[in-house]
């Protein structure tokens, strides 16, 4: 059974029931560490912060403590697992600098390439025509390497549902374009093709020609944007 343990800044520590009542006896805080950009449950000791999900996984010195889900508030035994400093980036969330939004993955030459670490060493390198390939080699790629601490996008996500980025890929022309066609605005020099991407820009160029233009586009939308790309044609 799961048991709440109140802490500063109106946060709030999962815990077992078995942990409950030694847990409860001490002074716990929330702490926000700005690299992860998640609140931690800590309390004093003297000059020494001990955090709660240690304690809780008896982590030994040298190791970390990883959260499975990565609500680094659930400090519940199955949430919970030691690990060494390369198995903890593993299970790492995608950083905030990442223009394609996806874990692994890097434009190169046209393309699309595939990198996967263990221990610093590149273990799996690749490179594929489309975003959709690559995904999927990564995800396989992932699975094998990284084992149990392989971290994939369907752990936040059911893999029957979509995410906002990908509703909005799938929009219908806005009433108010006046061109009449998705991700295209005239200029003065001709007509600018514009596709984001979990709110990154991942494609802009302007064309002389309105053909030309839609072309690029249609080809854009396949390479970044995959099967939930909205197709004008349809």
């Amino acid at each position: 059974m799961t048991k709440q343990i109140s802490l500063t800044q109106g946060q709030i520590a999962l815990v077992d029931d078995w942990h409950y009542e030694e847990l409860n006896h001490s002074n716990w805080r929330a702490r926000w560490n700005k690299k992860t950009k998640s609140y931690y449950a800590v309390r004093s000791e003297g000059r020494r912060e001990i955090q709660m999900h240690r304690v809780v996984a008896r982590t030994p010195k040298g190791m970390l403590c990883d959260h499975r889900n990565h609500n680094t508030l659930d400090n519940q035994e199955h949430n919970l697992r030691n690990a060494t400093n390369s198995q903890n980036n593993m299970n790492a969330r995608l950083r905030s600098n990442n223009k394609l939004g996806e874990r692994n993955i890097s434009e190169h030459y046209g393309g699309f390439m595939v990198r996967v670490y263990r221990d610093k060493r590149v273990m799996f390198r690749k490179t594929f025509c489309t975003l959709d390939e690559a995904i999927t080699a990564r995800d396989a790629a992932i699975k094998e390497i990284h084992g149990e601490y392989a971290y994939l996008d369907d752990q936040e996500q059911n893999s029957q549902d979509i995410t906002n980025s990908q509703k909005r890929m799938s929009r219908r022309v806005r009433p108010d374009n006046r061109l009449g066609q998705a991700c295209i605005s005239p200029r003065r020099a001709g007509f600018r093709v514009q596709l984001v991407r979990n709110r990154q820009r991942v494609f802009d160029k302007t064309f002389q020609k309105l053909d030309d233009a839609i072309e690029a586009r249609d080809e854009a939308l396949k390479l970044f944007k995959g099967k939930y790309a909205y197709k004008a044609n349809l």
